[in-house]
């Protein structure tokens, strides 16, 4: 009896929609008031409803598919939308589960609202699309103009301080395009951190005392369920840290490169090496270039270097100049060959640095290993202002 009202008070104070559906016939059965909420009808309605009649009619069929999969794998889930009498749509996502009660078949359906997330990821859309469109025509300005002093200015002098002029502009624009990029990425990744991770380890930790109470059947149900929720964490945070991670903004370049060394280490079985250090941080913008490229080299270690036993990672600040090595000793690979077919990820992390008026190398040869040696200057405008008063000079 303690257990049922507990389980009774988690159902009725659930933040998020709890409904109970009939396997057989998919009626809905019981169902909280976040449910009723949600979807805008009375119980009354919803108990004379198929759980997918509560969706809009362009989302039923699909609806029902996913109610079908469901009672093949013994749990699912999607994002489908409620539809409220007023016009007003509901983005949701849910979770399903199938339950044994008394001997009957069930389906447990989780419910969450996801209209706020849905309308922000609306909204970032919307500002990279406007953004893209501003670089574009912006870049199409430029070229024309870049075309037009090429065709029509014959001083040599005078075209090449014309095009420098020009080049300063586009790069800058480049660069405010890579940092929007970077903010982006942050931004979304806070999301995921606040609005999803945040409630799977609520999930797993309800889960985790049910499964303490669960006997029989029940227990391998739910800890089946629980298994799925942290895969789903960990996946979530996986994908967090791709998109951002977060310890390069608190701790800096140096102690996330240690960090994600260690984890090699750890997983691969590699022995790792780190040298040097930086006495300060770095301004953002090159922490955040340096580690995409060592993460990019890092990854094609892992994918392609499988005979490789030591990886050695240099990172110092000599005379106003940043250098990062990254090395491994690998089979190696003919360069000339990566550098004409699909290299992206090299050209990747090539355009970042040479972004900040940086260079990029890479050195390899057949069972002789791999290094990628990049060099920043710590304040890249000038830098890139004394470049083109070099190329200026008479």
């Amino acid at each position: 009896m303690e257990k049922e009202a507990r389980y009774q008070m988690l159902f009725d104070n659930s933040r998020d929609g709890i409904a109970l559906i009939d396997a057989e016939s998919g009626l809905i059965v019981d169902c909280n008031k976040e449910y009723q909420s949600l979807t805008g009808k009375t119980f009354e309605e919803l108990i004379k409803m198929k759980v997918w009649e509560t969706r809009p009619p362009d989302q039923q069929t699909a609806g029902e598919m996913v109610f079908r999969e469901i009672l093949k794998r013994g749990y699912g889930g999607a994002n489908l939308d409620y539809v409220r009498e007023d016009g007003y749509t509901v983005h949701t996502g849910f979770i399903s589960r199938l339950i044994t009660i008394d001997g009957k078949s069930y389906v447990q359906s989780l419910v969450r609202d996801d209209t706020e997330r849905v309308n922000k990821e609306k909204e970032l859309d919307q500002y990279r699309h406007r953004l893209e469109e501003m670089v574009q025509i912006r870049t199409r300005e430029l070229t024309g103009i870049v075309e037009k002093l090429e065709a029509s200015i014959q001083d040599s002098k005078s075209k090449q301080d014309q095009i420098i002029r020009f080049e300063h502009k586009l790069r800058n624009l480049t660069l405010e395009y890579v940092k929007a990029q970077e903010s982006e990425r942050r931004l979304l990744a806070a999301e995921l951190h606040d609005r999803v991770v945040q409630d799977l380890v609520h999930i797993c930790h309800y889960l985790s005392e049910v499964l303490e109470e669960a006997t029989g059947s029940q227990k391998f149900q739910v800890d089946e369920v629980l298994q799925f929720v942290r895969s789903t964490l960990n996946e979530t945070r996986n994908i967090m840290k791709s998109l951002y991670p977060v310890t390069l903004t608190r701790y800096g370049l140096i102690e996330l490169i240690k960090q994600e060394l260690r984890l090699l280490e750890d997983k691969t079985g590699l022995k790792v090496q780190m040298t040097g250090g930086l006495n300060t941080r770095l301004a953002p913008q090159i922490e955040t270039a340096l580690y995409r490229v060592f993460h990019e080299a890092i990854l094609n270690i892992m994918k392609h270097s499988l005979t490789s036993t030591q990886v050695i990672v240099s990172v110092e600040n000599s005379g106003g100049i940043v250098n990062l090595r990254v090395s491994d000793d690998g089979k190696g690979f003919d360069i000339d060959s990566i550098l004409t077919g699909e290299s992206g990820g090299i050209e990747g992390m090539r355009q970042r640095i040479e972004l900040l008026g940086g260079t990029f190398k890479i050195n390899s040869h057949l069972t002789q290993g791999t290094s990628i040696d990049v060099a920043v200057p710590l304040e890249p405008a000038r830098w890139a202002e004394s470049k083109d008063q070099e190329r200026s000079a008479p």
